[in-house]
């Protein structure tokens, strides 16, 4: 039987999906755990169970797991750099990478990434303290209202709506009073408060879902009162998901929010590392069961830095001696010895 060690939250959907398929779990939230980084010539690095109600920490061994899967809510970068710990250097293989996690976390960071791979994001405006915010919400944002966020927050939390001159004004004065760090973004007219939310495991889009703003309010998150209903998305959006998903580095498991404007375009709005799972729910699908396939498929401890080396080095002849580098050498710089 395989085994993972969940790192994060146990969604009810993920325990099922685990005991269908057949694999045992731990579940480690990433504050109970505590890393050893070793002499880096040993290779001997090491995890814990460090939970403060132990008498002292118990040691967790790579060899007892098959994959991590994450489930990081807050605490992005401490989950990220476990999740680090664990597949960079105790060789485990993960369901997402933490650089996903973490660029994921940030909006502004999200929004870089995506725009390198050439994909379609709502134009945004980002710099220390905006003063000139008639210059941003005309010339750059084409006119209000506009959307706000801070660069932090997941949910639906964090985001609000800038309808005239004078609340744009007062509320930005307000938030940088507090030292917020905010992202300004052309609001996008489409067909009312709506967006859609895809799941991307392994490159592929296996579940989505239409969500809709509840009255009163323009953001469409089910956490904050929206409602949703199962959709199939079209070969292209499903595309744009996927490369959503491998922009930000979550190609293994990434919630995508896309939106559509009255003209049809497909804007990416947001990718999440850790998406809920009402979606299950709604849509009738659990996309834990192939995650956990996913998971199972790639669950051999990958080859750590300390142990490449040391398997290189194991590789090399008994006679790979001075007079072997020194001709290396020369060849490979033949115009450090003009013959």
């Amino acid at each position: 039987m395989m085994k993972a060690l969940i790192l994060g939250n146990l969604d009810k959907s993920l325990e099922v999906a685990l005991k269908q398929s057949g694999v045992s779990y731990e579940v480690y939230k990433p504050d109970q755990l505590m890393i050893y980084v070793s002499e880096s010539t040993s290779g001997y690095d090491r995890f814990f169970d460090a939970r403060s109600e132990l008498p002292e920490p118990v040691r967790l061994k790579a060899k007892d797991f098959d994959f991590v899967i994450s489930r990081i809510g807050s605490g992005a970068e401490k989950g990220a750099t476990i999740l680090e710990h664990l597949t960079e250097n105790m060789g485990l293989f993960g369901s997402q990478n933490a650089d996903g996690i973490r660029i994921c976390s940030n909006k502004l960071r999200t929004h870089l990434k995506l725009s390198q791979k050439g994909i379609r994001t709502p134009p945004t405006v980002w710099g220390n303290r905006i003063a000139h915010t008639d210059f941003v919400f005309k010339k750059l944002l084409d006119s209000l209202p506009a959307v706000g966020k801070t660069s932090l927050g997941s949910q639906g939390e964090g985001v609000f709506i800038l309808e005239s001159p004078l609340a744009a004004n007062t509320t930005l004065q307000t938030l940088y009073k507090f030292d917020a760090d905010i992202l300004l973004q052309k609001f996008i007219k489409g067909v009312g408060f709506q967006d859609v939310r895809a799941i991307v495991v392994n490159g592929k889009v296996v579940s989505a879902m239409e969500r809709s703003a509840p009255t009163g309010d323009f953001r469409a998150n089910l956490s904050q009162g929206g409602s949703g209903r199962k959709i199939e998305l079209s070969n292209d959006d499903k595309a744009i998901a996927v490369a959503a998903a491998d922009a930000v580095g979550l190609r293994g498991f990434c919630g995508v929010d896309l939106l559509k404007d009255k003209d049809g375009k497909t804007y990416v709005v947001e990718t999440n590392s850790n998406p809920g799972s009402l979606i299950c729910t709604i849509t009738g699908f659990n996309h834990f069961i192939p995650l956990v396939e996913y998971c199972k498929s790639k669950g051999k401890k990958q080859e750590t830095k300390n142990e490449a080396a040391a398997n290189t080095q194991s590789k090399q002849p008994v006679n790979f001696c001075a007079k072997t580098i020194i001709e290396n050498y020369r060849k490979n710089n033949p115009h450090l010895f003009p013959s």
